[in-house]
């Protein structure tokens, strides 16, 4: 079955497949982001195919969270699972853009398309 993560005070609620997580990201992404890194890897081993990050409340991330972020990206894709980004703000995709991190990694205006695209 496939579940929603609540990183940040709140999250919603999508319908997902089974073998789909979403992440949401709630608040600007910074130094402190271990905690959004560490729920991920705490499910690499189970069940969910694909990873689905949802950034939709997400205004900036710095540099510190975009290596940590990409460190999760390379353990996901070494496990052979889907990475997607969702709801990517222009401040947001800029950055990841900038540190090319958006390099092999699917994106989609909103969460919803990203489950039904995967």
């Amino acid at each position: 079955m496939a579940d929603t993560i609540d990183v940040r005070e709140r999250t919603e609620r999508y319908v997902t497949r089974d073998g789909q997580i979403v992440f949401s990201v709630e608040g600007p992404l910074f130094f402190g982001a271990v905690e959004l890194f560490e729920h991920v890897l705490h499910h690499i081993h189970r069940e969910p195919n694909v990873f689905i990050f949802n950034f939709h409340r997400c205004p900036v991330i710095d540099v510190t969270a975009v290596e940590e972020l990409r460190r999760v990206v390379t353990e996901l894709k070494v496990a052979e699972r889907q990475v997607i980004f969702a709801h990517l703000s222009p401040s947001v995709r800029a950055t990841l853009s900038h540190y090319g991190l958006l390099d092999g990694i699917e994106t989609f205006e909103t969460t919803q398309e990203a489950i039904e695209a995967s």
